[in-house]
Protein backbone atom coordinates (compact mmCIF):
# COMPACT_ATOMS: atom_id res chain seq x y z
CA UNK A 1 0.00 0.00 0.00
CA UNK A 2 2.85 2.39 0.73
CA UNK A 3 4.50 1.68 -2.68
CA UNK A 4 1.31 2.27 -4.54
CA UNK A 5 0.74 5.52 -2.66
CA UNK A 6 4.25 6.71 -3.37
CA UNK A 7 3.95 6.01 -7.12
CA UNK A 8 0.58 7.90 -7.25
CA UNK A 9 1.97 11.00 -5.61
CA UNK A 10 5.14 10.98 -7.66
CA UNK A 11 3.29 10.72 -10.97
CA UNK A 12 1.00 13.61 -9.99
CA UNK A 13 3.92 15.86 -9.11
CA UNK A 14 5.53 15.21 -12.49
CA UNK A 15 2.26 15.97 -14.32
CA UNK A 16 1.75 19.26 -12.45
CA UNK A 17 5.30 20.30 -13.22
CA UNK A 18 4.90 19.65 -16.94
CA UNK A 19 1.58 21.58 -16.98
CA UNK A 20 3.10 24.59 -15.22
CA UNK A 21 6.00 24.71 -17.61
CA UNK A 22 3.70 24.60 -20.61
CA UNK A 23 1.56 27.42 -19.26
CA UNK A 24 4.49 29.64 -18.41
CA UNK A 25 5.93 29.00 -21.86
CA UNK A 26 2.61 30.08 -23.49
CA UNK A 27 2.57 33.37 -21.52
CA UNK A 28 5.89 34.21 -23.01
CA UNK A 29 4.54 34.13 -26.56
CA UNK A 30 4.77 37.32 -28.69
CA UNK A 31 1.53 38.70 -30.18
CA UNK A 32 1.48 40.96 -33.26
CA UNK A 33 -1.66 43.28 -33.69
CA UNK A 34 -2.36 44.16 -37.30
CA UNK A 35 -5.65 46.23 -36.87
CA UNK A 36 -7.79 48.12 -34.16
CA UNK A 37 -10.13 46.17 -31.93
CA UNK A 38 -13.73 46.11 -33.12
CA UNK A 39 -16.25 44.93 -30.51
CA UNK A 40 -19.30 43.14 -31.90
CA UNK A 41 -22.53 42.61 -29.91
CA UNK A 42 -24.53 39.57 -30.58
CA UNK A 43 -28.20 39.88 -31.50
CA UNK A 44 -30.62 39.83 -28.54
CA UNK A 45 -33.56 37.51 -28.50
CA UNK A 46 -36.78 38.99 -26.93
CA UNK A 47 -38.71 36.84 -24.55
CA UNK A 48 -42.27 36.97 -25.82
CA UNK A 49 -44.02 35.65 -22.76
CA UNK A 50 -45.20 38.14 -20.01
CA UNK A 51 -44.55 37.33 -16.39
CA UNK A 52 -47.56 36.43 -14.33
CA UNK A 53 -48.34 35.37 -10.87
CA UNK A 54 -50.89 32.67 -10.51
CA UNK A 55 -52.72 32.98 -7.20
CA UNK A 56 -54.07 29.57 -6.54
CA UNK A 57 -55.65 30.46 -3.20
CA UNK A 58 -57.84 33.49 -4.33
CA UNK A 59 -58.85 34.38 -0.76
CA UNK A 60 -59.16 38.07 0.21
CA UNK A 61 -58.36 38.87 3.79
CA UNK A 62 -61.09 40.66 5.78
CA UNK A 63 -59.68 43.71 7.45
CA UNK A 64 -61.16 44.93 10.73
CA UNK A 65 -60.34 48.41 12.06
CA UNK A 66 -61.04 49.44 15.61
CA UNK A 67 -61.30 53.18 16.54
CA UNK A 68 -61.07 54.46 20.04
CA UNK A 69 -62.19 58.16 19.97
CA UNK A 70 -60.29 60.36 22.35
CA UNK A 71 -61.14 64.03 22.97
CA UNK A 72 -58.13 66.22 22.43
CA UNK A 73 -58.10 69.12 24.85
CA UNK A 74 -56.93 71.99 22.64
CA UNK A 75 -56.43 75.35 24.25
CA UNK A 76 -55.49 78.34 22.14
CA UNK A 77 -55.71 81.96 23.10
CA UNK A 78 -56.35 84.32 20.20
CA UNK A 79 -54.26 87.41 20.40
CA UNK A 80 -56.08 90.73 19.82
CA UNK A 81 -55.29 92.71 16.68
CA UNK A 82 -55.52 96.47 16.56
CA UNK A 83 -57.97 97.77 13.92
CA UNK A 84 -56.48 99.05 10.72
CA UNK A 85 -56.27 102.80 10.36
CA UNK A 86 -56.31 104.82 7.18
CA UNK A 87 -53.59 107.38 7.43
CA UNK A 88 -53.68 110.70 5.69
CA UNK A 89 -57.51 111.06 5.62
CA UNK A 90 -58.50 112.85 8.84
CA UNK A 91 -62.16 113.41 9.67
CA UNK A 92 -63.53 116.80 8.79
CA UNK A 93 -63.83 119.15 11.73
CA UNK A 94 -67.35 119.68 13.00
CA UNK A 95 -68.66 122.87 14.57
CA UNK A 96 -71.20 122.97 17.35
CA UNK A 97 -73.19 125.91 16.06
CA UNK A 98 -73.98 127.93 12.95
CA UNK A 99 -75.41 131.45 12.86
CA UNK A 100 -76.91 133.08 9.78
CA UNK A 101 -78.08 136.68 9.91
CA UNK A 102 -79.15 139.11 7.19
CA UNK A 103 -81.35 141.93 6.10
CA UNK A 104 -83.26 142.80 2.91
CA UNK A 105 -85.53 145.34 1.31
CA UNK A 106 -89.18 145.61 2.39
CA UNK A 107 -87.66 145.89 5.90
CA UNK A 108 -86.87 142.15 6.04
CA UNK A 109 -84.70 140.95 8.95
CA UNK A 110 -83.49 137.34 8.96
CA UNK A 111 -81.88 135.24 11.71
CA UNK A 112 -81.25 131.50 11.89
CA UNK A 113 -79.30 129.56 14.54
CA UNK A 114 -78.27 125.89 14.59
CA UNK A 115 -76.71 124.23 17.66
CA UNK A 116 -75.78 120.53 17.48
CA UNK A 117 -73.67 117.99 19.32
CA UNK A 118 -70.43 116.73 17.82
CA UNK A 119 -69.62 113.19 16.68
CA UNK A 120 -70.75 110.51 19.06
CA UNK A 121 -71.60 106.82 18.77
CA UNK A 122 -74.08 107.08 21.65
CA UNK A 123 -76.24 110.15 21.05
CA UNK A 124 -77.06 113.13 18.86
CA UNK A 125 -78.94 116.25 19.85
CA UNK A 126 -79.47 119.79 18.68
CA UNK A 127 -81.73 122.80 18.40
CA UNK A 128 -82.82 125.19 15.67
CA UNK A 129 -84.30 128.69 15.64
CA UNK A 130 -85.44 130.81 12.69
CA UNK A 131 -86.99 134.24 12.25
CA UNK A 132 -88.01 135.91 8.99
CA UNK A 133 -90.32 138.90 8.77
CA UNK A 134 -91.24 141.71 6.41
CA UNK A 135 -93.11 145.02 6.56
CA UNK A 136 -93.99 145.29 2.88
CA UNK A 137 -96.66 147.71 1.67
CA UNK A 138 -98.29 147.74 -1.75
CA UNK A 139 -100.05 150.72 -3.26
CA UNK A 140 -103.86 150.52 -2.93
CA UNK A 141 -103.64 147.37 -0.81
CA UNK A 142 -103.75 146.69 2.91
CA UNK A 143 -100.73 146.14 5.12
CA UNK A 144 -98.98 142.98 3.81
CA UNK A 145 -96.37 142.40 6.51
CA UNK A 146 -95.70 138.88 7.79
CA UNK A 147 -93.62 137.16 10.44
CA UNK A 148 -92.46 133.52 10.53
CA UNK A 149 -90.90 132.12 13.69
CA UNK A 150 -89.78 128.56 14.34
CA UNK A 151 -88.00 126.87 17.25
CA UNK A 152 -87.27 123.15 17.56
CA UNK A 153 -85.15 120.77 19.59
CA UNK A 154 -84.35 117.11 18.97
CA UNK A 155 -82.48 114.28 20.70
CA UNK A 156 -81.46 110.85 19.49
CA UNK A 157 -79.98 107.95 21.49
CA UNK A 158 -78.20 105.02 19.81
CA UNK A 159 -78.46 101.63 21.47
CA UNK A 160 -77.14 98.29 20.28
CA UNK A 161 -80.17 97.16 18.33
CA UNK A 162 -82.51 100.14 18.30
CA UNK A 163 -82.63 103.93 18.18
CA UNK A 164 -84.72 106.14 20.46
CA UNK A 165 -85.44 109.70 19.31
CA UNK A 166 -87.70 112.61 20.24
CA UNK A 167 -88.49 116.08 18.92
CA UNK A 168 -90.37 119.18 20.04
CA UNK A 169 -91.31 122.14 17.83
CA UNK A 170 -92.97 125.54 18.18
CA UNK A 171 -94.14 127.78 15.31
CA UNK A 172 -95.74 131.20 15.35
CA UNK A 173 -96.62 132.69 11.97
CA UNK A 174 -98.38 136.00 11.39
CA UNK A 175 -100.00 137.20 8.16
CA UNK A 176 -102.41 140.00 7.23
CA UNK A 177 -105.46 139.95 4.98
CA UNK A 178 -104.18 142.68 2.70
CA UNK A 179 -105.97 141.52 -0.46
CA UNK A 180 -108.52 144.36 -0.74
CA UNK A 181 -108.56 147.70 -2.59
CA UNK A 182 -107.98 150.49 -0.04
CA UNK A 183 -109.21 153.18 -2.44
CA UNK A 184 -112.56 151.41 -2.77
CA UNK A 185 -112.69 150.87 0.97
CA UNK A 186 -112.20 154.59 1.65
CA UNK A 187 -115.29 155.44 -0.39
CA UNK A 188 -117.52 153.61 2.07
CA UNK A 189 -115.65 153.89 5.38
CA UNK A 190 -114.50 156.86 7.37
CA UNK A 191 -111.43 155.07 8.77
CA UNK A 192 -109.01 152.61 7.28
CA UNK A 193 -108.53 149.15 8.72
CA UNK A 194 -105.66 148.91 11.19
CA UNK A 195 -102.94 146.26 11.08
CA UNK A 196 -104.48 144.40 14.00
CA UNK A 197 -107.91 144.39 12.32
CA UNK A 198 -106.59 142.34 9.39
CA UNK A 199 -104.13 140.24 11.39
CA UNK A 200 -104.08 136.44 11.45
CA UNK A 201 -101.77 134.46 13.74
CA UNK A 202 -101.21 130.69 13.64
CA UNK A 203 -99.56 128.88 16.58
CA UNK A 204 -98.27 125.34 16.23
CA UNK A 205 -96.96 123.17 19.11
CA UNK A 206 -95.71 119.64 18.44
CA UNK A 207 -94.04 116.82 20.36
CA UNK A 208 -93.14 113.33 19.19
CA UNK A 209 -91.18 110.25 20.19
CA UNK A 210 -89.91 107.45 17.97
CA UNK A 211 -88.46 103.97 18.59
CA UNK A 212 -86.97 101.90 15.76
CA UNK A 213 -84.79 98.81 15.47
CA UNK A 214 -81.78 98.72 13.17
CA UNK A 215 -81.13 95.05 12.33
CA UNK A 216 -79.25 94.64 9.05
CA UNK A 217 -79.53 90.86 8.72
CA UNK A 218 -82.36 88.82 7.23
CA UNK A 219 -83.09 86.79 10.35
CA UNK A 220 -84.49 89.37 12.75
CA UNK A 221 -87.67 91.40 12.35
CA UNK A 222 -87.41 95.18 12.19
CA UNK A 223 -89.98 97.40 13.85
CA UNK A 224 -90.72 101.08 14.33
CA UNK A 225 -93.20 103.03 16.42
CA UNK A 226 -93.86 106.78 16.30
CA UNK A 227 -96.25 108.77 18.49
CA UNK A 228 -96.92 112.45 17.70
CA UNK A 229 -99.17 115.12 19.15
CA UNK A 230 -99.73 118.69 17.97
CA UNK A 231 -101.99 121.61 18.71
CA UNK A 232 -102.76 124.18 16.02
CA UNK A 233 -104.78 127.35 16.61
CA UNK A 234 -105.41 130.79 15.14
CA UNK A 235 -106.26 134.25 16.41
CA UNK A 236 -110.02 133.59 16.15
CA UNK A 237 -109.98 130.82 18.80
CA UNK A 238 -110.27 128.11 16.19
CA UNK A 239 -107.95 125.17 16.69
CA UNK A 240 -107.37 121.46 16.52
CA UNK A 241 -105.65 118.69 18.43
CA UNK A 242 -104.11 115.86 16.47
CA UNK A 243 -102.73 112.53 17.71
CA UNK A 244 -100.90 110.35 15.22
CA UNK A 245 -99.50 106.85 15.73
CA UNK A 246 -97.34 105.19 13.08
CA UNK A 247 -96.00 101.69 13.48
CA UNK A 248 -94.61 98.99 11.23
CA UNK A 249 -93.14 95.50 11.37
CA UNK A 250 -91.02 94.03 8.57
CA UNK A 251 -89.48 90.58 8.15
CA UNK A 252 -87.68 88.72 5.38
CA UNK A 253 -89.66 85.59 4.53
CA UNK A 254 -89.39 82.61 2.19
CA UNK A 255 -92.69 82.16 0.34
CA UNK A 256 -91.49 80.67 -2.93
CA UNK A 257 -88.11 79.31 -4.03
CA UNK A 258 -88.40 81.16 -7.34
CA UNK A 259 -88.68 84.53 -5.57
CA UNK A 260 -85.82 86.58 -4.18
CA UNK A 261 -85.53 89.21 -1.44
CA UNK A 262 -89.00 88.46 -0.11
CA UNK A 263 -89.94 90.96 2.59
CA UNK A 264 -93.24 91.25 4.40
CA UNK A 265 -94.16 94.72 5.71
CA UNK A 266 -97.20 95.55 7.83
CA UNK A 267 -97.62 99.29 8.56
CA UNK A 268 -100.34 100.75 10.76
CA UNK A 269 -101.44 104.41 10.98
CA UNK A 270 -104.01 105.81 13.43
CA UNK A 271 -104.79 109.51 12.90
CA UNK A 272 -107.16 111.20 15.38
CA UNK A 273 -108.17 114.82 14.80
CA UNK A 274 -110.23 117.07 17.07
CA UNK A 275 -111.45 120.43 15.74
CA UNK A 276 -112.72 123.09 18.11
CA UNK A 277 -114.26 126.46 17.12
CA UNK A 278 -116.68 128.93 18.54
CA UNK A 279 -119.29 128.36 15.83
CA UNK A 280 -119.77 124.61 15.52
CA UNK A 281 -118.24 123.32 18.75
CA UNK A 282 -116.08 120.19 18.67
CA UNK A 283 -115.78 117.74 15.80
CA UNK A 284 -113.88 114.44 16.06
CA UNK A 285 -112.51 112.36 13.22
CA UNK A 286 -110.42 109.17 13.24
CA UNK A 287 -108.70 107.71 10.21
CA UNK A 288 -107.10 104.25 10.42
CA UNK A 289 -104.88 102.84 7.68
CA UNK A 290 -103.33 99.39 7.46
CA UNK A 291 -101.41 98.29 4.38
CA UNK A 292 -99.87 94.78 4.48
CA UNK A 293 -97.53 94.31 1.54
CA UNK A 294 -95.02 91.82 0.17
CA UNK A 295 -91.86 92.94 -1.60
CA UNK A 296 -89.99 90.50 -3.81
CA UNK A 297 -87.96 90.23 -6.99
CA UNK A 298 -87.65 87.79 -9.88
CA UNK A 299 -84.37 88.41 -11.66
CA UNK A 300 -84.69 91.97 -13.06
CA UNK A 301 -88.34 92.41 -11.96
CA UNK A 302 -89.12 93.96 -8.56
CA UNK A 303 -92.66 94.00 -7.22
CA UNK A 304 -94.62 95.27 -4.25
CA UNK A 305 -98.09 93.78 -3.76
CA UNK A 306 -100.45 94.80 -0.96
CA UNK A 307 -103.91 95.90 0.13
CA UNK A 308 -104.43 99.51 1.25
CA UNK A 309 -107.29 99.53 3.78
CA UNK A 310 -108.84 102.65 5.38
CA UNK A 311 -111.39 102.97 8.15
CA UNK A 312 -112.90 106.39 8.92
CA UNK A 313 -115.20 107.29 11.79
CA UNK A 314 -116.26 110.54 13.43
CA UNK A 315 -118.68 113.46 13.55
CA UNK A 316 -120.00 114.64 10.17
CA UNK A 317 -117.59 112.35 8.38
CA UNK A 318 -118.20 109.87 5.61
CA UNK A 319 -117.80 106.95 7.99
CA UNK A 320 -117.01 103.60 6.51
CA UNK A 321 -114.35 101.26 5.29
CA UNK A 322 -112.66 101.09 1.91
CA UNK A 323 -109.84 99.00 0.49
CA UNK A 324 -107.65 99.64 -2.55
CA UNK A 325 -105.37 97.14 -4.27
CA UNK A 326 -101.76 98.29 -4.22
CA UNK A 327 -99.38 96.99 -6.89
CA UNK A 328 -96.04 98.51 -7.79
CA UNK A 329 -93.62 96.95 -10.29
CA UNK A 330 -90.41 98.00 -11.98
CA UNK A 331 -88.40 96.13 -14.59
CA UNK A 332 -84.74 96.82 -15.28
CA UNK A 333 -84.13 96.66 -19.02
CA UNK A 334 -80.45 97.59 -19.32
CA UNK A 335 -78.65 96.99 -16.00
CA UNK A 336 -80.53 99.71 -14.07
CA UNK A 337 -79.80 102.25 -16.82
CA UNK A 338 -83.35 101.98 -18.18
CA UNK A 339 -86.20 100.99 -15.84
CA UNK A 340 -89.88 100.68 -16.72
CA UNK A 341 -92.29 100.98 -13.80
CA UNK A 342 -96.00 101.21 -13.07
CA UNK A 343 -98.75 100.35 -10.63
CA UNK A 344 -102.14 101.03 -9.12
CA UNK A 345 -103.06 102.33 -5.67
CA UNK A 346 -105.57 104.33 -3.65
CA UNK A 347 -105.36 106.71 -0.71
CA UNK A 348 -107.30 108.70 1.87
CA UNK A 349 -105.63 112.03 2.70
CA UNK A 350 -106.27 113.99 5.88
CA UNK A 351 -107.39 117.60 5.33
CA UNK A 352 -106.75 119.38 8.63
CA UNK A 353 -106.82 123.00 9.67
CA UNK A 354 -103.02 123.01 9.68
CA UNK A 355 -102.61 121.43 6.24
CA UNK A 356 -105.10 123.90 4.73
CA UNK A 357 -103.48 126.91 6.43
CA UNK A 358 -100.02 125.80 5.30
CA UNK A 359 -101.25 125.81 1.70
CA UNK A 360 -103.23 129.05 1.91
CA UNK A 361 -102.73 131.24 5.02
CA UNK A 362 -105.49 133.66 3.96
CA UNK A 363 -108.33 131.25 4.85
CA UNK A 364 -111.43 132.23 6.78
CA UNK A 365 -111.88 130.07 9.88
CA UNK A 366 -113.70 127.95 10.94
CA UNK A 367 -113.60 125.61 7.95
CA UNK A 368 -115.68 122.65 6.90
CA UNK A 369 -113.10 119.87 6.66
CA UNK A 370 -113.43 116.69 4.61
CA UNK A 371 -110.81 114.10 3.79
CA UNK A 372 -109.83 113.62 0.15
CA UNK A 373 -110.26 110.11 -1.27
CA UNK A 374 -108.05 108.95 -4.10
CA UNK A 375 -110.30 106.11 -5.24
CA UNK A 376 -108.11 104.89 -8.09
CA UNK A 377 -104.56 105.87 -8.89
CA UNK A 378 -102.92 104.43 -11.98
CA UNK A 379 -99.37 105.41 -12.93
CA UNK A 380 -96.50 104.35 -15.14
CA UNK A 381 -93.24 105.64 -16.52
CA UNK A 382 -89.57 105.16 -17.26
CA UNK A 383 -86.47 106.25 -15.38
CA UNK A 384 -82.77 105.67 -15.61
CA UNK A 385 -79.50 107.24 -16.58
CA UNK A 386 -78.02 108.16 -19.94
CA UNK A 387 -74.53 108.29 -18.44
CA UNK A 388 -73.02 108.28 -14.93
CA UNK A 389 -73.70 112.04 -14.80
CA UNK A 390 -77.12 112.34 -16.48
CA UNK A 391 -80.37 110.89 -15.09
CA UNK A 392 -84.00 111.15 -16.18
CA UNK A 393 -87.55 110.25 -15.09
CA UNK A 394 -90.83 110.52 -17.00
CA UNK A 395 -94.24 109.31 -15.88
CA UNK A 396 -97.99 109.83 -16.09
CA UNK A 397 -100.65 109.54 -13.38
CA UNK A 398 -104.41 109.12 -13.65
CA UNK A 399 -106.31 109.82 -10.43
CA UNK A 400 -109.98 109.55 -9.54
CA UNK A 401 -110.54 112.01 -6.69
CA UNK A 402 -113.41 112.53 -4.30
CA UNK A 403 -113.57 115.68 -2.13
CA UNK A 404 -110.81 117.49 -4.01
CA UNK A 405 -109.98 120.54 -1.90
CA UNK A 406 -110.41 123.88 -3.70
CA UNK A 407 -110.23 127.54 -2.59
CA UNK A 408 -112.66 130.29 -3.43
CA UNK A 409 -113.09 133.87 -2.22
CA UNK A 410 -115.81 136.52 -2.51
CA UNK A 411 -113.76 139.55 -3.42
CA UNK A 412 -116.57 141.09 -5.45
CA UNK A 413 -119.03 141.16 -2.52
CA UNK A 414 -116.37 142.08 0.03
CA UNK A 415 -116.03 145.54 -1.53
CA UNK A 416 -119.69 146.41 -0.96
CA UNK A 417 -120.35 149.26 1.42
CA UNK A 418 -122.60 147.12 3.59
CA UNK A 419 -119.85 144.63 4.36
CA UNK A 420 -116.97 145.16 6.72
CA UNK A 421 -115.33 141.80 6.05
CA UNK A 422 -112.07 141.80 4.10
CA UNK A 423 -110.86 139.40 1.47
CA UNK A 424 -110.65 135.82 2.80
CA UNK A 425 -110.79 132.34 1.31
CA UNK A 426 -113.19 129.53 1.98
CA UNK A 427 -112.91 125.88 0.93
CA UNK A 428 -115.16 123.78 -1.25
CA UNK A 429 -115.00 120.19 -2.47
CA UNK A 430 -115.72 118.44 -5.75
CA UNK A 431 -115.11 115.16 -7.51
CA UNK A 432 -112.53 115.23 -10.28
CA UNK A 433 -110.44 113.14 -12.62
CA UNK A 434 -106.86 114.30 -12.81
CA UNK A 435 -104.27 113.45 -15.43
CA UNK A 436 -100.74 114.46 -14.53
CA UNK A 437 -97.76 114.16 -16.89
CA UNK A 438 -94.41 114.93 -15.33
CA UNK A 439 -90.77 114.68 -16.26
CA UNK A 440 -87.33 115.33 -14.82
CA UNK A 441 -83.82 115.39 -16.20
CA UNK A 442 -80.66 116.24 -14.28
CA UNK A 443 -76.91 116.49 -14.55
CA UNK A 444 -74.32 116.30 -11.78
CA UNK A 445 -70.55 116.48 -12.07
CA UNK A 446 -69.30 115.68 -8.55
CA UNK A 447 -69.86 118.74 -6.36
CA UNK A 448 -68.78 121.29 -8.95
CA UNK A 449 -71.86 121.70 -11.11
CA UNK A 450 -75.40 120.40 -10.81
CA UNK A 451 -78.68 121.22 -12.51
CA UNK A 452 -82.15 119.70 -12.79
CA UNK A 453 -85.24 120.47 -14.84
CA UNK A 454 -88.64 119.37 -13.54
CA UNK A 455 -92.05 119.89 -15.13
CA UNK A 456 -95.70 118.97 -14.59
CA UNK A 457 -98.79 119.26 -16.75
CA UNK A 458 -102.24 119.00 -15.12
CA UNK A 459 -105.63 118.30 -16.70
CA UNK A 460 -108.69 118.39 -14.43
CA UNK A 461 -112.08 116.99 -15.39
CA UNK A 462 -114.45 118.42 -12.76
CA UNK A 463 -117.81 116.88 -11.79
CA UNK A 464 -119.69 120.05 -10.70
CA UNK A 465 -117.34 123.03 -10.63
CA UNK A 466 -116.44 124.75 -13.89
CA UNK A 467 -112.72 124.79 -13.18
CA UNK A 468 -110.19 123.55 -10.64
CA UNK A 469 -109.99 126.89 -8.83
CA UNK A 470 -106.47 128.20 -8.07
CA UNK A 471 -104.87 125.08 -9.56
CA UNK A 472 -102.16 125.95 -12.16
CA UNK A 473 -102.25 124.20 -15.53
CA UNK A 474 -98.51 123.48 -15.43
CA UNK A 475 -95.33 124.17 -13.48
CA UNK A 476 -91.64 124.08 -14.40
CA UNK A 477 -88.53 124.52 -12.28
CA UNK A 478 -84.93 124.78 -13.47
CA UNK A 479 -82.39 124.64 -10.64
CA UNK A 480 -78.63 125.05 -11.09
CA UNK A 481 -75.76 125.00 -8.64
CA UNK A 482 -72.12 125.87 -9.37
CA UNK A 483 -69.26 125.39 -6.91
CA UNK A 484 -65.98 127.11 -7.74
CA UNK A 485 -63.26 125.42 -5.68
CA UNK A 486 -65.54 125.38 -2.66
CA UNK A 487 -65.00 129.12 -2.42
CA UNK A 488 -67.79 130.69 -4.48
CA UNK A 489 -71.22 129.06 -4.63
CA UNK A 490 -73.79 130.24 -7.17
CA UNK A 491 -77.43 129.09 -7.41
CA UNK A 492 -79.93 129.99 -10.10
CA UNK A 493 -83.61 129.00 -10.09
CA UNK A 494 -86.14 129.61 -12.84
CA UNK A 495 -89.76 128.98 -11.77
CA UNK A 496 -92.79 129.02 -14.07
CA UNK A 497 -96.44 128.43 -13.12
CA UNK A 498 -99.24 128.26 -15.65
CA UNK A 499 -102.45 130.24 -15.68
CA UNK A 500 -105.12 129.40 -13.12
CA UNK A 501 -108.81 130.19 -12.74
CA UNK A 502 -110.67 132.02 -9.99
CA UNK A 503 -114.33 131.63 -9.06
CA UNK A 504 -116.13 134.92 -8.44
CA UNK A 505 -119.67 135.89 -7.45
CA UNK A 506 -119.91 138.49 -10.17
CA UNK A 507 -122.96 137.47 -12.24
CA UNK A 508 -121.37 138.97 -15.36
CA UNK A 509 -118.05 137.20 -14.97
CA UNK A 510 -118.23 133.91 -13.12
CA UNK A 511 -114.73 132.85 -14.14
CA UNK A 512 -111.61 134.97 -13.87
CA UNK A 513 -108.30 133.87 -15.37
CA UNK A 514 -105.08 134.89 -13.64
CA UNK A 515 -101.81 135.06 -15.53
CA UNK A 516 -99.07 132.60 -14.85
CA UNK A 517 -95.86 133.17 -12.95
CA UNK A 518 -92.29 133.40 -14.19
CA UNK A 519 -89.72 134.06 -11.49
CA UNK A 520 -85.92 134.25 -11.55
CA UNK A 521 -84.00 133.77 -8.31
CA UNK A 522 -80.22 134.06 -7.89
CA UNK A 523 -78.15 133.17 -4.83
CA UNK A 524 -74.45 133.91 -4.28
CA UNK A 525 -72.18 132.84 -1.42
CA UNK A 526 -68.53 133.69 -0.86
CA UNK A 527 -66.74 131.53 1.72
CA UNK A 528 -64.05 133.78 3.15
CA UNK A 529 -62.86 131.01 5.49
CA UNK A 530 -64.26 127.69 6.64
CA UNK A 531 -66.21 129.44 9.38
CA UNK A 532 -67.14 132.79 7.80
CA UNK A 533 -69.09 133.35 4.59
CA UNK A 534 -71.13 136.11 2.99
CA UNK A 535 -74.36 135.48 1.07
CA UNK A 536 -76.64 137.55 -1.16
CA UNK A 537 -79.98 136.33 -2.55
CA UNK A 538 -81.95 138.06 -5.32
CA UNK A 539 -85.58 136.96 -5.70
CA UNK A 540 -88.03 137.76 -8.50
CA UNK A 541 -85.33 139.52 -10.54
CA UNK A 542 -87.81 140.15 -13.36
CA UNK A 543 -89.97 142.13 -10.86
CA UNK A 544 -93.09 140.37 -12.14
CA UNK A 545 -96.27 141.16 -10.20
CA UNK A 546 -98.46 138.08 -10.06
CA UNK A 547 -101.38 136.82 -7.97
CA UNK A 548 -101.04 133.33 -6.57
CA UNK A 549 -104.23 133.95 -4.60
CA UNK A 550 -106.97 136.17 -5.98
CA UNK A 551 -106.53 139.76 -4.79
CA UNK A 552 -103.14 139.15 -3.13
CA UNK A 553 -100.23 140.50 -5.18
CA UNK A 554 -96.75 139.09 -4.61
CA UNK A 555 -93.69 141.08 -3.70
CA UNK A 556 -91.70 142.50 -6.61
CA UNK A 557 -87.94 142.40 -6.82
CA UNK A 558 -86.45 141.71 -3.39
CA UNK A 559 -83.04 140.83 -2.03
CA UNK A 560 -81.58 139.52 1.21
CA UNK A 561 -77.93 139.67 2.20
CA UNK A 562 -76.05 138.61 5.27
CA UNK A 563 -73.25 136.68 6.94
CA UNK A 564 -72.76 133.08 8.11
CA UNK A 565 -70.55 132.21 11.06
CA UNK A 566 -69.69 128.77 12.46
CA UNK A 567 -68.20 128.20 15.90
Amino acid sequence: MSKKLFLFLFSNIIAITILFNNTFAQNKEEVYVKSAYKPILADANKILSNPKNDDTAGAKPKMIYLFNPVKFDFKYKVASINPAKVSGVPLAKLYKSLIKAGYGNYNTPYLEIFVNSLRSSKYSMGTHFKHLSSSANFKNFGYSGFSNNNASVYAKRFYGRYILSSEAEFDRNVVHYYGYDTSEYRKNHSEMLSKDAIKQCFVFIKGEINLASNYTDTIHSNYSANLRYYNFSDIFNVGENNVLFKGSVSKYVNVDKQLENEKLIIPLVINYNNNTNFATGTLNNTLINIKPQLNFSIKDLKMNIGLNTFIEAGDESEAGMCAYPSIDANLSIVENMFIVYGGIDGNDARNSLKSVADENPFISTPLKLKNTYDKFDFYGGVRGSISPKIYFNARFINRNLKNLLLFTNDRYDSLKATQDIYNMFDVLYDEAKLMNICGEIGYQNSEKIRFSLKGNYYKYDMEHELKAWHKPLYDFTLSTNYNLRNKIIAKLDLIALGNHYVKTSDPLNRIKEEDGIFEINLGLEYRYTKIISIFLNFNNISAARYYKWNGYPSQGFNFLGGITYAL
